[in-house]
């Protein structure tokens, strides 16, 4: 799959018309009220035009606020924080950081399974740091001691690597005393294994005359090129394809958020 972030207008002579950067523009002012701590569930939003003068308020149709509730919730303005929000300090979500082991051969790809058995060691709850290294040890070689029984000794040497790998991973994305993982600090920029920007672009946020903040994906990428490398699919970098979820999942997609789907990953 290859993107083409639009950050801005196509035209620089434009400015922040249009584009991801939209959002700071100097004529937008945006106020939000998120009903969660760490602000990934937003149903309240208010888009005023300082040029002219237009608001809209836009509430989530499934989870519209009450007066009393929007009267004690912090209202803050969007700035860029509101997406860049961990600049620094990054704690990659399994399926990421896994997937950069595979392609930095930590864990070899030839072992079957891996990143599947990858997925449901890293979603066990580590409560610190000895016995987690110790949980990924004894998991990985039960796992193929009873899944490949027939293959044993053959896979040692694969088994050892992987188990380095997955270890390699986990001091670096993982410090229990601290509670601090993935998903204890979620990383607002995105959408795919956090809310990110379908906090306010899911489609459900609708004004009282029906206007909804969109969730179209053209909005902030184009879709250059996708599909197996046999079957690539590819077009203009003035135009964007329609998008196509790897795996058949019908217009799923077009429903729901991805994290609903690629937060956790067994």
């Amino acid at each position: 799959m290859q993107l083409k972030m639009k950050i801005g207008s196509e035209h620089t002579a434009l400015g922040l018309q249009e584009g991801i950067h939209w959002h700071i523009n100097p004529d937008v002012h945006i106020d939000y009220v998120a009903s969660d701590e760490k602000r990934e569930f937003i149903p309240w939003v208010r888009y005023i035009n300082k040029a002219s003068g237009d608001t809209v308020i836009y509430n989530d149709i499934y989870e519209t606020l009450e007066t009393e509730a929007l009267d004690t919730l912090e209202m803050r303005v969007m700035d860029c924080l509101d997406c860049h929000n961990r600049p620094s300090h990054r704690f990659l979500p399994p399926q990421e950081f896994t997937d950069e082991l595979i392609t930095a051969g930590a864990i070899p790809v030839e072992l079957p399974e891996i990143k599947m058995l990858a997925m449901q060691i890293f979603n066990h709850p580590f409560t610190d740091r000895d016995s987690g290294s110790m949980y990924i040890r004894e998991t990985v070689r039960e796992y193929y001691q009873a899944t490949y029984p027939e293959m044993s000794g053959e896979y040692d040497a694969l088994i050892e690597q992987a188990t380095e790998g997955l270890l390699q991973g986990y001091s670096k994305h993982f410090f229990p005393y601290m509670k601090a993982n993935w998903d204890a600090y979620p990383v607002h920029i995105g959408h795919s294994e956090y809310n990110g920007c379908f906090r306010c672009h899911n489609g459900q946020h609708e004004s009282e005359d029906g206007r909804v903040i969109s969730r179209d994906c053209n909005l902030c990428h184009a879709m250059l090129a996708q599909g197996p490398p046999d079957m690539l699919e590819t077009t203009t970098v003035d135009n964007s394809l329609d998008f196509k979820h790897p795996v058949d999942i019908g217009e799923a997609w077009k429903e729901m958020a991805c994290a609903d789907c690629h937060r956790y990953l067994y």
